[in-house]
C-alpha cells in the first residue's frame, strides 16, 4: 500500500520508528556496565521505586496513587496489557476489544475466562 502513495499506520508489535537520544543510550550504557545493577529486581526493595512512581504521577496528572497498594511493575507494556484482564475479569465477563487491536487483548481475555466483543474503529465515529 506504501508503494501505491499510501499513508498506512504500522500496528505492529513493538517497533519503534525513532532514535533514543543521545543522553538516553548514553545513560543506558553507564547504568548497564555498573556491576550493581547485575541481579534480579527481587534482590534489592523496590518500595523506593513505587514511590517515585507515586510522585511521578503527582507531579505528571496530579493523581495520587498508594505505593502500596495502586502501582505494580511489569516487563514492559505488553506484559502489563496482558494481565490486565485477569485483574478485571471474572469468568464469563464480556470485554470489549477494538478492532483492530493489539493481538494481546484477545487471548488476554480469553485466558481470563472472559469473553471477547468486538467493535469496529471507523472514520466516522472518530476511530473510537
Amino acid at each position: 500500500m506504501r508503494k501505491g502513495g499510501k499513508d498506512v499506520i504500522n500496528l505492529g508489535l513493538g517497533d519503534p520508528d525513532t532514535v533514543p537520544p543521545a543522553h538516553v543510550l548514553k545513560a543506558l550504557v553507564d547504568v548497564a556496565a555498573n556491576p550493581g545493577n547485575h541481579h534480579y529486581p527481587s534482590a534489592y526493595p523496590i518500595k523506593p521505586f513505587y514511590e517515585a512512581v507515586a510522585g511521578w504521577y503527582k507531579r505528571r496528572h496530579n493523581v495520587e496513587v498508594d505505593p502500596d497498594t495502586e502501582i505494580i511493575y511489569c516487563l514492559g507494556s505488553a506484559e502489563g496489557i496482558f494481565q490486565l484482564p485477569n485483574c478485571l475479569l471474572d469468568p464469563g465477563d464480556i470485554a470489549l476489544i477494538p478492532d483492530p487491536a493489539y493481538p494481546s487483548y484477545e487471548a488476554a481475555v480469553k485466558i481470563a475466562g472472559g469473553i471477547p466483543h468486538y467493535y469496529s474503529l471507523l472514520e466516522k465515529t472518530a476511530f473510537t
